[in-house]
C-alpha cells in the first residue's frame, strides 16, 4: 500500500526476499516468487485490473514499482535461478525446487514485459536515431513498439553482467541433459526459459551504450548464434517454414523462439 511508511514496506519485502533466496525452503521460495509475480502483473500497465480504485492510484503504484522495486525483484528472481541451477543440472533437484526455478524464470519474464515509461534519457537517445546509425540498427528501430526499454539503470544486470550468456548456457545444458526426453521441451522450466530468451532479444534503448547500435546488434547476434544450434534438423525445419508449416517437427525444435 502506498500509505505504508518506507520502513514497513522495507520490512515486508525483506521477508519476501529471504523466502525467494530459499532461506525457508523451496515451498516458501515458490510462494514468495508467485507473490511478486502477482504483484507485478497487477500493476503492470498491460495486465492491471481495475480493483475499483482510481486510475491515479494505479499510476502511482506503477511508478513506485518501476522506480523503487522492479530491478530488485529481477535480481532476487535471478538469484533464485542461480541457487537452484546446480541441483537441476546435477539431478539432485526436488519437484518443489524445480517449480521455484520455473516460477523465478516466469517472474523475470513478467518484469521484462513491463511497459517501462519513457524517460528524458530515452527521448534524447531517440532524437539521435538518424545521426549516423547503420542501416541494420535503423531497421531494428522499426520495431520500437515491441521492444523492451528499461533504461541505463538496468545495464549492469542485463548487459554488462553476461546475464544473457548465462541464460543461453543454462538452457543449452538443460536441452543436452534431457535430450532423451521427448516431452521435456514442453515442461514449465523449458517453456519459461525460452520465453525469457525471446524477451531478452527485445532489449533496446538506453540499456545499451550509445554506440550507434553496435552493442544491440552484437547482443542480438549472440542470441541468434545460440538459437541456430537448437534448430535440429535445420533442413527439415527450414523447408517446413518455406511451406508455411508450424508443427513441432522433432523433439529438439523450440517453437517458442523466433
Amino acid at each position: 500500500r502506498l500509505e505504508f511508511p518506507d520502513q514497513e514496506k522495507g520490512a515486508i519485502f525483506f521477508e519476501v526476499e529471504q523466502s525467494i533466496q530459499g532461506m525457508h525452503g523451496p515451498n516458501r521460495q515458490f510462494a514468495g516468487i508467485n507473490f511478486l509475480e502477482t504483484l507485478v502483473s497487477e500493476f503492470s500497465p498491460s495486465t492491471a485490473s481495475s480493483m475499483g480504485l482510481p486510475k491515479e492510484f494505479h499510476d502511482q503504484c506503477q511508478l513506485s514499482l518501476e522506480v523503487k522495486f522492479l530491478k530488485d525483484f529481477y535480481c532476487w528472481a535471478q538469484a533464485a535461478v542461480f541457487n537452484t541451477a546446480d541441483k537441476i543440472l546435477n539431478s539432485n533437484v526436488t519437484i518443489p525446487e524445480e517449480k521455484a526455478c520455473s516460477a523465478a524464470l516466469r517472474l523475470m519474464l513478467q518484469i521484462l514485459s513491463w511497459s517501462f515509461k519513457p524517460t528524458l534519457e530515452h527521448e534524447n537517445l531517440d532524437a539521435k536515431i538518424k545521426s549516423g546509425l547503420r542501416s541494420d540498427a535503423i531497421n531494428l528501430r522499426k520495431f520500437e513498439r515491441s521492444l523492451v526499454k528499461p533504461g541505463s539503470l538496468w545495464t549492469d544486470i542485463l548487459i554488462s553482467s553476461a546475464h544473457t550468456t548465462w541464460v543461453l548456457n543454462f538452457y543449452t545444458t538443460l536441452r543436452q541433459k534431457y535430450s532423451y526426453d521427448t516431452l521435456w521441451g514442453d515442461s514449465p522450466i523449458a517453456v519459461s526459459c525460452r520465453q525469457l530468451i525471446v524477451q531478452l532479444c527485445s532489449l533496446a534503448g538506453a540499456v545499451f551504450p550509445n554506440d550507434n547500435g553496435d552493442a544491440q546488434i552484437e547482443h542480438f547476434m549472440h542470441i541468434l548464434s545460440a538459437v541456430i544450434l537448437w534448430i535440429e534438423p535445420p533442413n527439415v525445419i527450414a523447408e517446413s517454414i518455406r511451406n508455411g508449416g508450424s508443427e513441432r517437427l522433432c523433439k529438439n525444435y523450440d517453437h517458442d523462439l523466433p
